[in-house]
């Protein structure tokens, strides 16, 4: 009888062992599943780049014109906002810059390096060419801003945040859906700031409507 047993019992672990063995994965599919994690996890790094960059882009755009507005305003309240306004979205490039970091050369240059986010297939680079659009919204920001005296410059200057300011946001909500990890923290903490900017703005822009007529009585007698 245990002699019989013999060939059975071997027979049941080879059985149970080439099912074991079939329910592990090859070595070729660890790799090609490895492979397949590391390119997923490439491709999701490129895109919070891209986006960051995005994002550089419009923080860029916001230093350079709160400086501008600081310098040309004589409103306290408002040369405190656009120095308010320059910490802060300078504090949230130089973040951007951490996830997607560019050169000072980069930075102030009408075009900038893509070759993280590419051409699309009409050979079209969307980063450069919102880079150069930005750089062409600021100039004529600061031309139109320029063209206006005293408490018209300060009024123009916060309404254009508002109008900035909106915007941004819409542009964040959107990218915070696709974004991940760390650049996905930084943008949720940007929506809180960008809504604590805009109710400042806001609140800035009702006062010197409110003070515009009584400086205009005045200037009048």
């Amino acid at each position: 009888m245990r002699i019989n047993q013999l060939p059975m019992a071997s027979l049941l672990a080879l059985l149970i062992g080439g099912s074991l063995a079939a329910q592990q994965p090859t070595a070729a599919n660890q790799s090609a599943q490895r492979t397949e994690r590391q390119q997923q996890d490439a491709k999701v790094s490129s895109m919070d780049q891209t986006f960051a960059k995005c994002l550089a882009i419009a923080n860029q755009e916001q230093v350079t014109l709160s400086r501008f507005a600081k310098v040309k305003s004589h409103n306290e309240e408002v040369q405190q906002f656009a120095a308010t306004l320059e910490k802060a979205h300078q504090d949230c490039l130089e973040q951007l810059n951490g996830i997607a970091p560019q050169s000072d050369s980069q930075a102030r240059a009408v075009t900038m390096d893509t070759t993280i986010a590419g051409k699309n297939s009409a050979g079209v680079d969307f980063l450069q060419l919102q880079q150069e659009i930005s750089s062409q919204c600021l100039k004529d920001s600061q031309e139109y801003l320029s063209s206006k005296p005293g408490a018209e410059f300060d009024a123009c200057f916060v309404g254009m945040q508002i109008a900035k300011h909106a915007g941004l946001r819409s542009a964040m909500t959107v990218l915070q859906r696709h974004a991940t990890g760390e650049l996905q923290s930084l943008i949720i903490n940007g929506l809180e700031k960008n809504a604590q900017h805009m109710a400042v703005a806001v609140k800035l822009k009702g006062r010197l409507a409110a003070n515009e007529p009584t400086k205009l009585s005045r200037a009048t007698k």
